[in-house]
């Protein structure tokens, strides 16, 4: 069997076949998380600035993996994350509307949160991106 051949059994088998659709979508996914990654990644910038900064570009990632199929994102993108990150967006989204005087420390603990929840989300989108690249690349060669 040529090296394609098994790649794409292999894919197959972990349910990662997708359509051009389901790759258009964890692309924008993909490019919304960069965005993300980069604002948390200010140091310099205040923990509320960052959050206003974060919240649509997450909005829109989540969005964006709600519209990959479920059997591209099966084995790959843990849906225990996605959750976590919808309540963490309904926080952010929250915090904005009414914070207190009690909630000053809320922003500066919830992007700890949410860097530490974004990590793993990341990671599972740009594995399955490149699992995917793969699959293009050896099926080229075949």
């Amino acid at each position: 069997m040529a090296a394609g051949a098994e790649l794409a059994e292999h894919l197959l088998e972990r349910g990662l076949i997708v359509a051009a659709t389901d790759r258009a979508s964890l692309d924008t996914a993909a490019d919304h998380l960069d965005r993300i990654d980069g604002i948390l990644n200010q140091a310099d910038t205040d923990d509320e600035a960052v959050l206003a900064a974060v919240a649509p570009e997450l909005a829109a990632a989540l969005d964006a993996i709600a519209q990959v199929s479920p059997a591209a994102r099966s084995g790959v993108i843990d849906e225990s994350d996605l959750l976590e990150l919808g309540r963490l967006r309904d926080r952010i989204g929250g915090a904005d509307a009414g914070a207190t005087a009690s909630d000053t420390a809320a922003p500066r603990a919830l992007r700890t949160v949410l860097t530490t929840a974004l990590i793993e989300l990341e990671a599972d989108v740009h594995d399955l991106l490149a699992d995917l690249a793969d699959l293009d690349d050896a099926s080229d060669h075949d």
